[in-house]
């Protein structure tokens, strides 16, 4: 007997995995919902941009395929990092998501987009500059506590919520 696919696992729901983990299961702080698509699953892929979004969109084009990307840019605020540009090039990357801890921008845009999820703190009309930057690979402190690329990331309706990727994958199938 084969193996499910991928395509055919049905992913845990916050809900299931705060039953199942109890406190060890790490809701995230509000963010809010920017698009029409709302379901995710994925290990964490945490960047940290400044400067320009140049490299963000080649990192989240080449580097972070099957990940929920956090993109850390509390410390550029008011500045957005994230807009149709960059979904543009996730969606192209195959992520997963994007959570941005800091300002999205053209959120008419946004707010059309129906494969991507896009949660966000903020937003903004002022954008970083499109050129240059700088990104890093980077672990998120926030009120979930320390979140780092060792988290398996689920998003629906209800919440958002981290559990460690191997507490997740030794309770449910993975994708």
């Amino acid at each position: 007997m084969s193996s499910p696919s991928p395509a055919d696992i049905k992913p845990a729901t916050t809900l299931e995995l705060c039953a199942e983990f109890g406190p060890y299961a790490r809701k995230f702080p509000l963010l809010y919902d920017f698009t029409v698509a709302k379901h995710f699953v994925g290990p964490a892929s945490i960047l940290k941009v400044s400067v320009g979004r140049e490299k963000l969109n080649a990192a989240l084009l080449n580097s972070c395929s099957e990940h929920v990307v956090i993109i850390d840019a509390r410390h550029l605020d008011p500045m957005a990092v994230v807009g149709p540009a960059e979904v543009a090039s996730a969606i192209s990357g195959k992520c997963r998501a994007l959570l941005v801890f800091g300002s999205v921008y053209d959120v008419g845009k946004l707010a059309k987009e129906r494969t991507m999820p896009v949660y966000a703190l903020d937003n903004s009309p002022r954008v970083l500059r499109a050129e240059g930057g700088r990104i890093e690979a980077a672990l998120l402190d926030c009120e979930a506590g320390l979140i780092t690329s060792d988290y398996y990331i689920t998003g629906d309706a209800d919440a958002i919520v981290a559990v460690r990727r191997e507490q997740m994958q030794a309770h449910f199938a993975v994708p």
